[in-house]
């Protein structure tokens, strides 16, 4: 009986460690995000409800974003404003990006990214920082 109960609690332990781990979209609608790239460098993502802001690790570029949640992982960015853009990057003003997230591991998502203003698609990693 004792052995019985014994290998119960370890297993209890084992699937609330397992499902505690357990990552997906939904753990990313909130959070700090960094992405390398490679016309942009690196820059943070801090995303909080219904918003996005996006700043250069060196301090050069920040943009906020407004947040559109079409499903579980896919969502689209539209510019609000451009706080600072001493990279001279070139975002239109009525862009709108769709994001879908294809992968979900520990630490890091990857992710596709289309402009409406074109039809390319960029496949991007994204690191956590914090969930």
């Amino acid at each position: 009986m004792k052995k019985t109960i014994l290998l119960y609690s370890l297993l209890c332990c084992i699937f609330f460690k397992v499902k505690a781990q357990t990552f997906n979209c939904a753990t990313l609608k909130n959070g700090v995000y960094e992405i390398q790239d490679a016309k942009a460098g690196t820059y943070q993502l801090i995303r909080n409800g219904d918003s996005q802001i996006e700043k250069s690790k060196d301090g050069q570029y920040e943009a906020t974003y407004a947040i559109n949640w079409t499903n579980k992982c896919t969502y689209s960015l539209q510019l609000v404003e451009i706080v600072k853009n001493n990279k001279n990057i070139d975002i239109p003003q009525n862009v709108l990006l769709t994001i879908k997230i294809l992968e979900v591991h520990k630490g890091f998502y990857t992710q596709s990214v289309q402009s409406s203003q074109g039809k390319q698609i960029k496949k991007q990693k994204v690191l956590i920082i914090k969930p």
